[in-house]
């Protein structure tokens, strides 16, 4: 799916998380392959809780991090990307 800004991205329902802190750590049910993401990438995990277009997760993260707009727009959608290669998020 070609991702634009007003792709939708929602965690996937069959992935399981628990909250270690600093860090978070997730188990996929039905593969049972385990993840972890701390920093930009447990914020992104929060701001998906309610699904969130892409681009109101570009607006908020590059105010939020000082960085510019372009190169968190290149950011976030590699790290989408690979989230969604490892079905832990789904489009719309």
């Amino acid at each position: 799916m070609d991702m634009g800004e007003q792709t939708a991205v929602s965690r996937a329902e069959k992935v399981l998380a628990t909250n270690l802190g600093d860090e978070i750590v997730m188990m996929d049910l039905e593969s049972g392959a385990y993840f972890n993401m701390k920093d930009t990438a447990l914020r992104i995990w929060d701001l998906i809780e309610t699904p969130a277009t892409l681009g109101a997760l570009i607006d908020t993260l590059s105010t939020e991090y000082d960085v510019d707009r372009e190169t968190c727009a290149k950011d976030v959608k590699t790290f989408i990307a690979e989230l969604q290669g490892a079905e832990i998020v789904v489009l719309s």
